[in-house]
């Protein structure tokens, strides 16, 4: 889901998805519509399903996002938001 603002100021754009792991991977990645990193916030918004071992989420550049967790077994979901800035 984007929410896109037209308007030069304050927050362009929201974007809200869910990385999904595989079992026995200790990462995943999303792609998302294109923002400036450099103008980018991500927020982890907890564990949605899975495993309950410290994970976290990274904006690995313009169009991805990158979830690792510590362990491997089963497979979850790491809802997060992406919040681009004018």
């Amino acid at each position: 889901m984007a929410l896109t603002n037209t308007q030069p100021n304050g927050i362009k754009q929201i974007i809200r998805n869910v990385v999904t792991i595989a079992n026995t991977a200790t990462s995943g990645t999303a792609t998302i519509a294109a923002v400036d990193p450099a103008k980018s916030l991500i927020t982890y918004l907890g564990q949605k399903t899975g495993t309950t071992v410290p994970a976290g989420v990274e904006l690995t550049n313009a169009t991805t996002v990158t979830a690792t967790r510590a362990g491997t077994t089963g497979i979850a979901d790491f809802p997060f938001q992406v919040v681009e800035y004018w």
